[in-house]
């Protein structure tokens, strides 16, 4: 993708003016990404690019803003950029227009988890622009006379416009989740699976039973977006891969089919079941899969 040309769109004369910046990338999560963020999109010294991958999660972005609640899996293979766009530029732009007022963030320890919530805390503070433009996101929430931080740690960050960011390892206590009487309103959860090395069927059963009866219980409104990298065969990324690709065959036929026989019901449902929730399941191709996962 060219970049300038996309830029070219927010004309140039208006660029230098903060409320302008605000109203050009208000809905528009690439917009704001190139007009704040383009030193995270870059590799070592090298020009910013964007690759197809990150466009559809740029697209993915404003689905999160409407009243239905998402439920995606992103796999995609290591150093690709889904966690960048997933737990830094996607949520700086949810937090900074008031898209999101509470994300909590999702690993399979702590200590990863928070390196998400670091990264994330060290853009407010250095970033010049999103300072200007941004006052009340970039600065912590203050509280009492003698103005002392309301809550500002490795795990949970509370800024002044109202957002906040929880970071928690996965099997952590979460149940009740909330600051004040909000809820989150967008679960993120990365890599929540264990080393191959040490992932019995056993701990698959067990982290799946973790994401679906505890963290998905936090908000049944939320938007949730679990990402990865297959690793493991029958892990559970690599079992929605292969349901996404099961679900992708299954519409290529019935699509195929229809061209020869409107009339014709099709193949016969190739995986199914009992839920209620949906999910899409993007993967690093050119498919959009369309799923569904155990959810009660």
């Amino acid at each position: 993708m060219n970049i300038d040309q996309y830029l070219d769109k927010f004309p140039q004369h208006l660029r230098h003016i903060s409320a302008m910046r605000r109203q050009w990338t208000k809905n528009d999560c690439l917009m704001f990404v190139l007009v704040y963020l383009q030193s995270s999109i870059r590799f070592d010294d090298e020009a910013p690019s964007l690759a197809q991958f990150h466009l559809d999660l740029a697209d993915y972005a404003q689905s999160l803003c409407t009243d239905k609640a998402m439920r995606d899996a992103w796999i995609a293979p290591r150093e690709s950029g889904k966690s960048t766009w997933l737990f830094k530029l996607i949520p700086l732009w949810l937090a900074a227009h008031g898209h999101s007022k509470f994300i909590a963030a999702f690993s399979d320890s702590a200590t990863q988890a928070e390196q998400h919530l670091a990264t994330f805390s060290a853009e407010l503070q250095s970033n010049e622009l999103l300072k200007l433009d941004y006052r009340e996101l970039c600065k912590p929430m203050m509280r009492g006379t003698a103005s002392r931080f309301v809550s500002q740690s490795r795990s949970q960050i509370q800024q002044a416009n109202g957002f906040s960011f929880v970071a928690r390892g996965i099997d952590a206590k979460t149940l009740g989740l909330k600051i004040g009487n909000q809820r989150p309103d967008y679960l993120l959860l990365d890599d929540v699976e264990g080393d191959a090395s040490s992932y019995s069927e056993n701990d698959i059963a067990k982290r799946k039973h973790t994401i679906l009866s505890s963290v998905m219980f936090l908000a049944s409104r939320a938007n949730v977006a679990l990402v990865g990298t297959t690793t493991t065969q029958g892990s559970l990324i690599d079992q929605i891969r292969t349901v996404g690709e099961l679900r992708a065959e299954h519409a290529q036929a019935l699509a195929s089919s229809a061209v020869h026989n409107e009339h014709d019901s099709g193949i016969a449902t190739i995986v199914k079941h009992k839920s209620n929730t949906t999910m899409n399941v993007n993967a690093t191709g050119n498919a959009t899969y369309l799923m569904k996962t155990n959810s009660r």
